[in-house]
């Protein structure tokens, strides 16, 4: 997207990356029968061995599942052989964050901060918010000298110091928050919450992009996972059935959703809409942020439009009694929205204006996308178990008629991005390639916040690949040291529970 070729930016190439994200999982093949039943296909060398989450299937499968592969392949998506591999491009039934040995979910906390909880160098404060970092002038940019937090909005403020460095892994949410809570973001924003500015970033909270998503539901002449459990059998109160989680998914790209000619008219109408969208859609009035928006507009319509990238998920739902659904959902959305404190408190939410369907095209593939959907009806042998269309259902027809009900009931997939996003701070960034905030000397962002742009994926892979990544910068970045670190508390000494670093903070 910058054409930066520094050594920091390479780390994020899909080589390096890809290896980060393998780093994290173990990975567990699916049961025999599974396999069986429900069609799956996989690579073990597309997966990691000795990572702290475990990745795996079900331990029951549905018969539905089964039937997934035939009938995308019939709709010119075929099943993917490496589902894991970074092409996205066709059907799978793809492993889920799933420990095997006792049919739980596998989690961050569960996989990585459970088993470093007695080491003497963590500290865990809970109840705790953090409420501001507090930072002293340096030579060229601020230094954070103390993190602020507090149990309630009228508890005591409490400070811990910073030996190091502060890294705000808040989420998406959380992390520009926090910043601006400090000081650092649009300074226009600060001052009306409230809050001096320290350093003017206006890229803070910008960009915001999120997956959404709507279904198409029919009624199910076969059992579900829905019915099951509804029956309330012992068998449903086992983790090895509550263990089954909606995989099958599938991608499509530009061409599949409109045919070639299609496609490549509307990629040219999207490429030549750039000026205006820029000059209307930017929820800022900030240079670089409206640069950073054109940067990420080009990069879709131009890199992304016009390959075999995906631009649509398709996903299977059997979770309703009598039902079987399937979601359309956006993968690269044109759109970009923001979100911005309305008071200095951090215990007031943000007020978040994600700006869905701003951009027309976003609702254009919606809607093909619902349209690839509803012809699954036709599709042997998935159609074997559908009954009667109920959502949207047979009085919408029109793209009018879809248009409407798409806008009216597309929700998130809760995967949003770059509202602290890794971009130069030209183009309304805020962390560099380290990860490191513009304008301070010592604070990073460690989260799915810096992604600048949303990937045909999930992004749980991602964020932890993110700071698999991010902990070999952070290493090489503060050499290990034996030095002990004292953590004061505003009116009293702590102790010392962070002796003998490791990782180094």
């Amino acid at each position: 997207m910058t054409n930066d070729d520094s050594a920091a930016a390479k780390k994020w190439g899909w080589d390096q990356f890809y290896i980060a994200m393998k780093k994290s999982e173990t990975f567990t093949p699916p049961r025999d029968e599974v396999a069986e039943i429900g069609n799956i296909t996989w690579s073990a060398s597309t997966h990691g061995t000795q990572g702290p989450m475990d990745a795996s299937y079900p331990a029951i499968m549905m018969s539905q599942v089964g039937e997934w592969a035939s009938g995308l392949d019939a709709l010119g998506l075929p099943a993917l052989k490496e589902p894991n591999g970074g092409k996205t491009l066709g059907s799978l039934v793809g492993p889920s964050w799933i420990n095997p040995s006792n049919w739980t979910r596998s989690y961050s906390k569960s996989a990585y901060l459970d088993p470093a909880l007695s080491r003497a160098n963590l500290a865990v404060l809970v109840n705790s918010t953090a409420t501001r970092i507090i930072f002293t002038n340096g030579s060229d940019d601020l230094t954070a000298t103390a993190v602020e937090f507090a149990s309630s909005r009228d508890g005591p403020r409490k400070t811990v110091s910073v030996a190091k460095e502060v890294i705000i892994s808040a989420g998406v949410v959380g992390s520009p928050q926090l910043l601006m809570l400090s000081g650092v973001g649009p300074k226009d924003a600060l001052e009306a919450a409230g809050v001096p500015s320290r350093v003017d970033l206006p890229g803070v909270g910008q960009h915001v992009q999120d997956h959404l998503t709507a279904a198409v539901v029919w009624n199910s002449t076969a059992e579900t996972a829905g019915d099951i459990q509804r029956a309330g059998s012992d068998f449903a109160k086992l983790n090895e059935f509550l263990s089954f989680v909606n995989s099958a998914t599938a991608f499509a790209n530009l061409t599949r959703l409109f045919g070639p000619e299609g496609a490549a008219a509307f990629q040219k109408a999207v490429v030549e809409g750039l000026t205006d969208s820029a000059g209307t859609l930017v929820p800022s009035t900030s240079p670089e942020v409206v640069q950073g928006y054109k940067i990420i507009y080009s990069t879709i319509a131009n890199k992304i439009f016009t390959t075999d990238v995906a631009v649509i998920e398709l996903l299977l739902a059997l979770n309703s009694p009598g039902e079987v659904g399937v979601q359309a959902a956006m993968q690269h959305p044109l759109s970009q929205g923001r979100l911005y404190i309305n008071s200095s408190s951090a215990f007031d939410p943000p007020i978040i204006d994600p700006q869905y369907f701003s951009h027309w095209a976003d609702l254009t593939i919606m809607r093909e996308g619902i349209k690839l959907v509803r012809t699954l009806k036709d599709t042997k042998p998935f159609n074997s178990s559908l009954g009667n269309e109920t959502v949207p259902g047979p009085s919408v027809v029109t793209d009018e008629d879809l248009d409407a009900w798409i806008i009216n009931q597309a929700s998130t997939q809760y995967h949003p991005i770059a509202s602290c996003a890794m971009l130069p701070r030209s183009q309304g960034g805020v962390v560099n390639a380290k990860l490191q905030v513009y304008g301070l000397g010592n604070v990073r962002v460690v989260d799915s916040s810096v992604f600048p742009f949303e990937f045909a994926a999930h992004v749980g892979a991602s964020t932890y690949g993110l700071a698999e990544q991010a902990s070999g910068i952070i290493l090489a970045d503060n050499k290990l040291r034996s030095d002990a670190v004292k953590v004061s508390v505003a009116g009293g000494y702590m102790g010392n529970p962070l002796d003998d670093i490791y990782p180094p903070l």
